[in-house]
């Protein structure tokens, strides 16, 4: 993430990791590299510095890496959840 100004290693590390965990994911279109430095963008814009500590923003935001309308819809709050305690 040395791309996206604001975003420092652990915020990186993080995003990384719920990147790689949202691929392992039953998508139709896994994110890409585009999708993930848009979604860090995005999170740095709004400030947010810890997925941890920001659970409700990284599932609204998750929109920026899905790219089908059936994706979007089985990434549920719970789905987001259970990702994010694999990122820690």
């Amino acid at each position: 993430m040395a791309r996206i100004d604001g975003a420092g290693a652990s915020l990186s590390l993080q995003i990384a990791r719920m990147v790689d965990n949202i691929r392992k994911e039953e998508l139709r279109k896994v994110p890409g590299v585009a999708e993930t430095l848009d979604w860090a963008a995005a999170l740095v814009g709004i400030g947010v510095h810890d997925l941890l500590e920001t659970p409700d923003t990284v599932h609204e935001t998750l929109m920026c890496l899905l790219k089908t309308h059936e994706d979007k819809s089985r990434m549920t709050r719970e789905v987001t959840e259970r990702l994010l305690g694999k990122v820690a």
